[in-house]
C-alpha cells in the first residue's frame, strides 16, 4: 500500500513537471509569434550559419544586385544545404566557436522553407525547456521536496529573463543549458561523495562531454567553468581525496584539449583575435570596474526580479517576521540569548546545504566581476547563463526562511504564491527583450516589393545587411559601401530603371532628412519623397523626375527586358 502511494506521488510529480513544461512551451510560442524584428547579431547568426561569405562579403557594394542574390547569401539554398565545412570556415574567421551555428545550419538544411525566425527560435525553445528540467533536477538534489522543485522550476520557466533568453536568436539559451547541466553534474557528484561514494568513470565522462560542448558553444563558458570547477576542486582538496582531485583536474583540462582539437582556432580567438585582445586589454586596464559592475547588475536585475525590488522586499519581510517570532519564543525560554542559540541550531541542522549555496554565490559573483570587465557591451545576454542559479538561490532562500515561520507544506504553498506574484509583476513592469514588436510598422514595405531599393550605409561595412531579409523581397538592390559617398548615386541612377519609383533606406546616415535629400537630389533629381517607415532605420518612397531618364532604360526595355521592368 505504501509502495502504491509512493508511486502515485512520483507519478503526480512527473505529471506536474510535464504540465509546467507544456505551459512554458505555449508561452515561448506566444512570444515567438509576437517577435517582429531582429537584433543585428541575430542577422549575423543566419549569415554565419548559411552564407559562404559569412559577415565579410562585400560583393553587393556600389552595384546593382538582384533580390535572389541577397536571398542566396542569407538563406539556405540547394548548394549550401548541409555544408558544415562552410559553417566551420565562417567561424574560424569570426569570434565564436561553431557548435551553435552547426545546429542553426542543420535546422535550415532540413527545413529550407521554414521561416528564419522559427529556425532560430526552435533550438532556443528546446534548450530553455531542457534547462527547466535541469533546474527541477538540481532542486530535487539539494532539497528533496517534489513540490519545492516544481515551484523553483516554475520560477525559472515563467520569468521575464527566461523568455528574453529564448527570444534572442544567439547561442545564449544553449550556453545556459550547458552551464546549468554542469551544475547538476557537480551536485550529483557531491551527493555521491557525501554519502561515501566515489566519482565513477561515467561521471568523469559526463564532465568531459558537458565541458567540451559548453566551450564549443561560447567562450564565456570557460569563465563559468573556472569558478564552478574551482570550488569543487577546493572541496576535493579539503576532503583530501587526492586521486579524485587529480582525475577531476585531468578531466577538465582534457575537455579543454578536446575542444582545441575539434576547433584549433579557439586559441587564436581567445588570445590573438580582435575580441580576445579587446577582452585582455579591458581586464588589464584600470577602468572603473565598479561602475561597469553596477550597470550590469541593474540590467540583469530588471530581467530577473524586476530590479531586485520584489525579492529584496520579500527577503527583508521574512527576516523581520523570523526575528519577531524568535524574540517572542526567546522571551519565554531564556531571553534573546536563548533565541539566538535556538536559531543557530536550526540553521546548523537545516536541510539547507549551505556550502553549495556559498559556492553558487561565489560563481555568480566571480562571473559578474570578470565578464563585466571583458564583455564588449553591457548587455543582458552575456549573463543569461546565470539566471537559473539566481532563481534557484532566490527560491531556496525564501523557502529556508519560510519553513522557520510555518510548517514545511505551508511554506511551499506560500512560496509558490510569492514567486508567482513576482513573475507576474516582472511581466507587468518589464519587457521581454529582443521582441522588436514596434517593427510591425515595417510591414508596410510589403506593399512595395516590386520596386528597386537604394541602400545608403553611413556606418561600418556590414551594418546595412541588417535588413537583408527585407532586401531579398525586391527585384534589385543598390547598396553603398561603408560611410558612403553619395556621389555613387549617379552610378546607381544609370544602372536601373527608377521611373516607376524606388525605395531609399537610410542606415545610420547621421544626417537630417532635409540635408540627406538635398545632397541626394544632386545626383538623382526627385519629384517627391515620402517617409513610410519610422521604426528602425527609416525608409522613403521616392519618385524620380520623369525628365531625368537615362537612355540605358530605353535600351534595356527595347532589347534585353521586353515585357518586364528593365535593370
Amino acid at each position: 500500500m505504501l509502495s502504491l502511494q509512493k508511486s502515485k506521488l512520483v507519478c503526480s510529480n512527473y505529471i506536474g513537471l510535464v504540465l509546467l513544461i507544456a505551459l512554458q512551451l505555449l508561452l515561448c510560442l506566444y512570444f515567438g509569434t509576437v517577435k517582429s524584428g531582429f537584433h543585428e547579431d541575430e542577422i549575423a547568426t543566419f549569415r554565419l550559419s548559411n552564407s559562404p561569405d559569412g559577415l565579410w562579403g562585400t560583393w553587393g557594394d556600389n552595384q546593382w544586385c538582384s533580390g535572389d542574390d541577397y536571398k542566396n547569401s542569407f538563406l539556405i539554398n540547394q548548394d549550401t544545404r548541409f555544408a558544415y565545412t562552410m559553417v566551420y570556415y565562417n567561424q574560424e574567421n569570426d569570434v565564436h566557436p561553431p557548435f551553435y551555428y552547426f545546429i542553426i545550419h542543420t535546422i535550415s538544411s532540413i527545413f529550407p522553407t521554414l521561416s528564419m525566425k522559427w529556425v532560430g527560435l526552435i533550438p532556443n525553445i528546446l534548450f530553455s525547456l531542457l534547462t527547466t528540467v535541469v533546474v527541477w533536477a538540481v532542486s530535487m538534489k539539494l532539497i528533496p521536496s517534489r513540490a519545492l522543485a516544481l515551484v523553483t522550476a516554475g520560477f525559472y520557466a515563467f520569468s521575464v529573463g527566461t523568455f528574453s533568453t529564448v527570444i534572442f536568436i544567439r547561442m545564449y539559451a544553449m550556453l545556459t543549458f550547458f552551464c546549468t547541466l554542469l551544475v547538476l553534474i557537480h551536485v550529483h557528484l557531491a551527493c555521491r561523495l557525501a554519502s561515501g561514494g566515489t566519482i565513477s568513470p561515467k561521471g568523469y565522462g559526463l564532465l568531459l562531454v558537458c565541458t567540451a560542448m559548453g566551450i564549443l558553444t561560447q567562450y564565456y563558458f570557460l569563465v563559468f567553468c573556472f569558478f564552478l570547477c574551482g570550488f569543487f576542486a577546493l572541496g576535493l582538496l579539503a576532503a583530501k581525496k587526492w586521486k579524485m582531485l587529480m582525475l577531476y583536474v585531468c578531466t577538465e583540462f582534457g575537455a579543454i584539449a578536446l575542444s582545441i582539437m575539434l576547433f584549433p582556432s579557439l586559441i587564436y580567438h581567445c588570445f590573438d583575435g580582435y575580441r580576445g585582445q579587446e577582452a585582455w586589454a579591458k581586464l588589464e586596464s584600470s577602468g572603473d570596474a565598479a561602475d561597469a559592475l553596477k550597470n550590469v547588475v541593474s540590467i540583469v536585475g530588471k530581467q530577473v526580479c524586476n530590479g531586485w525590488n520584489t525579492i529584496g522586499i520579500l527577503l527583508l519581510g521574512l527576516v523581520l517576521l523570523l526575528l519577531v517570532k524568535g524574540l517572542r519564543q526567546g522571551a519565554s525560554s531564556g531571553g534573546r540569548k536563548g533565541f539566538f542559540v535556538s536559531a543557530c541550531r536550526k540553521i546548523r541542522n537545516s536541510p539547507f546545504p549551505s556550502l553549495f549555496y556559498l559556492a553558487v554565490i561565489g560563481v555568480i559573483a566571480g562571473y559578474f566581476l570578470i565578464i563585466s570587465r571583458i564583455a564588449p557591451f553591457q548587455a543582458d545576454r552575456y549573463y543569461m547563463c546565470l539566471y537559473p542559479l539566481i532563481y534557484i538561490l532566490a527560491a531556496h532562500t525564501l523557502f529556508f526562511l519560510l519553513q522557520h515561520l510555518c510548517r514545511r507544506k505551508l511554506a511551499v504553498g506560500v512560496l509558490s504564491v510569492l514567486l508567482l506574484l513576482t513573475c507576474m509583476e516582472g511581466h507587468l513592469h518589464q519587457n521581454v527583450n529582443y521582441l522588436y514588436s514596434n517593427y510591425k510598422q515595417r510591414a508596410c514595405l510589403q506593399e512595395y516589393t516590386d520596386l528597386p531599393v537604394i541602400v545608403l550605409n553611413g556606418t561600418y561595412s556590414w551594418y546595412a545587411d541588417y535588413w537583408m531579409y527585407e532586401y531579398m523581397n525586391h527585384p534589385y538592390i543598390f547598396k553603398t559601401s561603408q560611410y558612403c559617398d553619395l556621389s555613387v548615386l549617379s552610378q546607381a541612377a544609370q544602372g536601373c530603371d527608377l521611373s516607376h519609383g524606388f525605395l531609399v533606406y537610410s542606415c545610420r546616415m547621421d544626417k537630417s532628412q532635409e540635408e540627406l535629400f538635398t545632397q541626394f537630389e544632386q545626383y538623382i533629381p526627385l519629384d517627391s519623397f515620402e517617409q513610410i517607415v519610422w521604426e528602425g532605420d527609416p525608409a522613403y518612397l521616392c519618385q524620380i523626375e520623369q525628365s531625368y531618364v537615362s537612355p540605358i532604360h530605353w535600351v534595356n526595355r527595347a532589347f534585353f527586358y521586353p515585357g518586364r521592368q528593365p535593370l
